[in-house]
C-alpha cells in the first residue's frame, strides 16, 4: 500500500488573507474541515511568528507554521488544543 502523503503550504498574503489581511469566515470554516478529515495543511510567510499566530488562531493547524521567509518553523499550541 502507497503511505505517501501530499502536505499542503499555502502562503498568507494575497493566497489567504483577504483584502483587510485577515482570514474570512469561510476559509477559517474549510480549512478546519479539510484539517478535521486529515489533511496535511500550514502556512509559509514572510510576516513575523506572532503576527503569523495571530491570524491563524481560528484554524487548528497540527503543523508547524514557517515564518520569517523560512527562518522559523514555529509549532503553534493554544489552551483549547488537545
Amino acid at each position: 500500500m502507497d503511505k505517501r502523503k501530499t502536505l499542503y503550504i499555502s502562503d498568507l498574503d494575497d493566497t489567504l488573507l483577504d483584502k483587510s489581511s485577515e482570514l474570512s469566515t469561510y476559509t477559517k470554516k474549510s480549512l478546519n474541515k479539510l484539517i478535521s478529515r486529515g489533511v496535511d495543511f500550514t502556512v509559509a510567510t514572510g510576516r513575523a511568528t506572532d503576527a503569523a499566530v495571530k491570524m491563524m488562531k481560528d484554524v487548528e493547524l497540527r503543523i508547524p507554521i514557517i515564518t520569517f521567509n523560512g527562518a522559523v518553523i514555529y509549532a503553534i499550541t493554544f489552551k483549547n488544543r488537545t
